[in-house]
């Protein structure tokens, strides 16, 4: 079992129509919900996103206990939330996400290290060679 998930997440505002943001936090608000039901500590790093807005949505759609306060924390950069964590889970297409310093997060991150890249946003062998298990979700 993880104990503790690095989620990325990025909550689309303005750039397309209110209906997909929607969507879209109700899937990430899922996914988180399905990671919390079975132990985990979600790090959240989205410079947009914030805790009462996904916790409003999990609430809405009665997947949130109160409990989940203290299981959740975001941070306000990608490698800040990797600190301890054993996984990366990518949710987005989000151009940052490409950027990260994925070798020193490895350095700082428990063993074994995983990424989820539910986007295909990262180069396997790129990956693999720091030293993740890379798993290709979409």
């Amino acid at each position: 079992m993880l104990e503790t998930v690095h989620l990325c997440i990025l909550h689309l505002n303005d750039i397309i129509s209110k209906y997909f943001i929607y969507f879209y936090v109700c899937i990430v608000s899922t996914v988180a919900s399905e990671l919390l039901k079975e132990g985990a500590v979600l790090h959240i790093y989205d410079p947009l996103a914030k805790f009462e807005s996904m916790k409003k949505e999990m609430q809405r759609q009665e997947i949130y206990y109160d409990f989940y306060d203290a299981k959740i924390k975001f941070f306000e950069d990608g490698e800040s939330a990797s600190i301890n964590s054993h996984a990366i889970v990518i949710l987005t297409e989000w151009e940052d996400f490409r950027q990260c310093k994925y070798e020193r997060m490895f350095k700082k991150m428990k063993r074994p290290s995983f990424i989820f890249d539910g986007r295909n946003l990262l180069n396997r062998e790129d990956i693999e060679q720091i030293g993740y298990a890379y798993i290709k979700l979409g």
